[in-house]
């Protein structure tokens, strides 16, 4: 069970909450052939370690994540009689489990998922009539004003207020009373990154002409 501990300088600490010499100390265990002498040490490493939150170092929770820890940094390779038994590796690493995608394509992505089905449910909650005529207008101007600013983080241009205006009236049945035009002078907001790239564009357009000059 010799080990270089001139080698462990070179090595990645495996918990940087507790430090290098920590890790130096857990190695240090593994060269004591002693085992009575070895399981004392390690039971002052621990001790050690507990320094790291010495009001909770009486509590059995935190004992026991300090012996567990104990062998994390040992690499789960440590030969001691500990009051805990050895974690299983695998706890510490898990192998998460794979992210499954709806098979759903979605429609006019720039959009968002569930923007098709806003106007659709808007179409059927609300009957063409003179008492809530306006509330549905209100309803769908809203919805394409969200379109459009929708439209304009995703593709980072603006938009035809025309298409998406047709586009609102097709999924409500053209239930709703819009212009082509109502939503032409709507003002977008840019996210920061796409203010960011805006700029950039900009100075690179200004560098590309002072160029050509």
């Amino acid at each position: 069970m010799n080990i270089n501990l001139a080698d462990q300088l070179s090595t990645p600490v495996q918990l940087p909450e507790y430090g290098r010499n920590v890790q130096k100390m857990v190695a240090f265990l593994k060269t004591i052939e002693s085992r009575e002498q070895r399981n004392e040490q390690a039971a002052v490493v621990v001790s050690i370690m507990a320094n790291l939150s010495p009001h909770r170092r009486d509590t059995e929770e935190f004992r026991h994540m300090l012996w567990d820890h104990l062998f994390v940094i040992a690499n789960f390779d440590l030969d001691i009689d500990a009051p805990y038994q050895m974690p299983d590796p695998e706890e510490f690493n898990p192998i998460p489990k794979p992210i499954k995608y709806s098979p759903k394509k979605i429609f006019q992505k720039q959009y968002g998922k569930f923007a098709k089905e806003m106007l659709k449910n808007t179409a059927a909650n609300f009957q063409q009539t003179e008492e809530n005529q306006q509330d549905v207008d209100s309803i769908a101007l809203n919805l394409a004003k969200f379109l459009k600013q929708k439209s304009f983080e995703y593709n980072g241009s603006h938009p035809d207020g025309k298409q998406i205006v047709q586009y609102v009236k097709k999924l409500t049945n053209d239930i709703p009373n819009l212009e082509d035009d109502a939503i032409d002078n709507i003002a977008l907001v840019a996210k920061p990154q796409q203010q960011q790239k805006q700029q950039q564009k900009q100075q690179q357009h200004k560098k590309n002409n002072s160029n050509k000059k």
